[in-house]
């Protein structure tokens, strides 16, 4: 495991196996960095997805079981109120990252003030219960472009339509500020390959055939369909709309 891999921790038990637990509890291998109102309902949340595993199977087809779920999203800006969990996916999400930024608490504080920026969370719920918040998505307008700094998404969310209701979104935000392109980046990782194709199904090309930066036209862009209903949008601070 060392060779293979360095960067785990192997630790070194004693020979008596009745001090195993206090050697361990000593490491603080297991003490978690962030702690949200999510975690502690976690159980429910599983018990929630063993009914939707079951209604799936009752389901003609992938479509028809979306539909039945009756998906509702809210977009908003980043808040107080969801700081920790906005702090804890960003810092825990590994697959569904197209930036892989591990923004911390005041950096995430400092662009909820930033008029420049648009940091967005999204929250998601079905007709079996909520799934709390399931991605963040941090804007900034620059030039004549709206650029994409951060996209993450929770995987348990995946193939439900989440990513297109929100990409229909920003570049319907792009268009409203009169600007011309979307841009994106992803950054490769060992562990987010899922997600390297992310642009280019949305009708991104490749800025160069060397990077990893790419655009979209904002008047060819064509909204995808979703069955989730956007309840709430309105991205507006103090009754004033910002970027």
């Amino acid at each position: 495991m060392r060779e293979l891999l360095p960067e785990v921790i192997v630790p070194e038990l004693p020979e008596d196996p009745s001090s195993f637990v206090a050697f361990l509890s000593q490491l603080n291998l297991f003490e978690t960095t962030s702690f949200s109102s999510e975690d502690l309902q976690r159980a429910a949340q599983y018990q929630r997805e063993v009914k939707r595993r079951e209604s799936a199977a009752g389901c003609a087809t992938v479509q028809d079981y979306l539909r039945s779920l009756d998906m509702q999203l809210v977009l908003g800006r980043f808040d107080r109120f969801h700081l920790p969990r906005i702090v804890q996916l960003m810092q825990r999400s590994n697959q569904f990252n197209l930036c892989t930024r591990r923004l911390t608490v005041s950096e995430c504080e400092a662009l909820m003030e930033d008029e420049a920026f648009l940091p967005l969370y999204a929250t998601l719920t079905d007709r079996f219960g909520d799934h709390g918040l399931v991605s963040v998505a941090v804007l900034e307008r620059n030039k004549e472009s709206l650029m994409i700094r951060d996209w993450l998404m929770s995987c348990r969310v995946l193939a439900r339509g989440v990513e297109q209701i929100m990409m229909n979104h920003v570049v319907a935000k792009a268009a409203q500020l009169s600007l011309t392109r979307v841009v994106g980046e992803y950054i490769s990782t060992a562990k987010n390959g899922m997600v390297r194709d992310f642009f280019q199904q949305f009708g991104f090309t490749r800025a160069s055939s060397t990077g990893d930066q790419w655009t979209l036209d904002v008047a060819a862009y064509q909204p995808h369909e979703t069955v989730i209903r956007l309840l709430q949008s309105a991205l507006i601070v103090q009754g004033t709309e910002v970027l």
